[in-house]
């Protein structure tokens, strides 16, 4: 018995499927995500409860801390979770959101962001007008200068139904990023 145990140790086969297990031990822990328009610079709406949502691995507990708040919570059967944090008033000190796992795994942490009011630009041709295209143009982005200013486009996607995540991030309002902000809402917050 010890010289096929020897002699299996030296062959591959063995190394190869422990190494498989492993990967798909580690691929199967994965930090809670949340939805792609959570990122860093973004703006959450002031003096209402504050939804936070994502998924991770079922029943995996779930902690939620932002400017001073901790909440938990744990993902259901499905991976979905869910929590409120409390009403806060507007706020022009940059916060650090973080979402971690009792399981270990890194924590998602947004970066820069303040509470304040969210504004939904909707609309057609009008609302798609960037600054870049809008009458001295060239004069008001180099005046852009406005830390407090956020924005986000949601990309055009066809769908059937309502999706349950989009990919986009909040842009801060400089010189470099406000050409191809929407022209409209832009205005409008200056």
């Amino acid at each position: 018995m010890q010289k096929y145990l020897t002699q299996s140790l030296r062959s591959p086969a063995p190394l190869v499927a422990l190494s498989a297990v492993l990967l798909l031990a580690v691929q199967s822990i994965a930090a809670p995500r949340l939805p792609g328009f959570f990122s860093d610079n973004m703006v959450l709406q002031r003096d209402r409860e504050i939804p936070v949502w994502g998924w991770a691995e079922p029943g995996e507990e779930i902690t939620v801390t932002f400017a001073g708040q901790t909440v938990k919570t744990t993902a259901s059967p499905e991976g979905k979770w869910s929590a409120k944090l409390a009403p806060l008033p507007a706020g022009s000190e940059p916060q650090t959101l973080s979402v971690a796992s009792a399981a270990g795994e890194p924590a998602v942490v947004l970066n820069n962001i303040v509470v304040g009011d969210v504004w939904i630009c909707s609309g057609q041709s009008n609302m798609e007008w960037t600054l870049n295209r809008a009458q001295d143009a060239k004069e008001e982005i180099a005046a852009a200068d406005f830390p407090m200013i956020r924005h986000m486009k949601i990309g055009h996607v066809v769908a059937d139904l309502p999706k349950d995540d989009v990919q986009s991030q909040w842009q801060v309002c400089t010189p470099g990023s406000a050409g191809g902000f929407t022209a409209v809402g832009y205005f409008f917050t200056r």
